[in-house]
């Protein structure tokens, strides 16, 4: 076995790099958080930004669709923002959706949230789910 200068055979530093590989790997994979701001005009003050977008669209879940969008940068607290949108379709489908970032939550100064919501109904969309009680005994989709 070839032994290294400071005494570590080549197996034994192998066997160390496949136990540090998880611990690697959650470094590469993990996220970095964004840096809190907060949006200024072009006098240096804050202002909070308003968008509000009503769009129409057409696809195959919803069919001919009306929706509408609603953002705020500076709200509730001036290095936050909030989106919502909502839509309804001729088929019967509706969703709403909304996302936060910043919102620091009120007992932590450094503690902040990014929520993501989303609720819908697609009338018409299939769904190939277990659990029949038809079909006791057929996985769903299986012929």
């Amino acid at each position: 076995m070839r032994k290294f200068f400071f005494d570590v055979s080549y197996h034994a530093m192998i066997r160390a790099g496949w136990t540090m590989l998880p611990i690697l790997s959650l470094l590469f994979i993990a996220r970095l958080s964004l840096a809190q701001s907060i949006f200024t005009g072009q006098d240096g003050k804050f202002e909070e930004q308003t968008i509000s977008v009503p769009y129409a669209f057409y696809n195959e879940a919803f069919g001919a669709a009306a929706a509408y969008a609603y953002g705020k940068i500076g709200y509730p607290q001036k290095q936050s923002a909030i989106l919502a949108t909502a839509m309804v379709g001729a088929k019967g489908s509706v969703m709403g959706f909304f996302i936060g970032r910043g919102l620091r939550l009120p007992w932590s100064k450094r503690l902040f949230l990014d929520p993501i919501a989303q609720i819908g109904w697609f009338k018409d969309a299939d769904s190939y789910t277990d659990g029949n009680p038809d079909l006791p005994d057929e996985r769903a989709d299986s012929k």
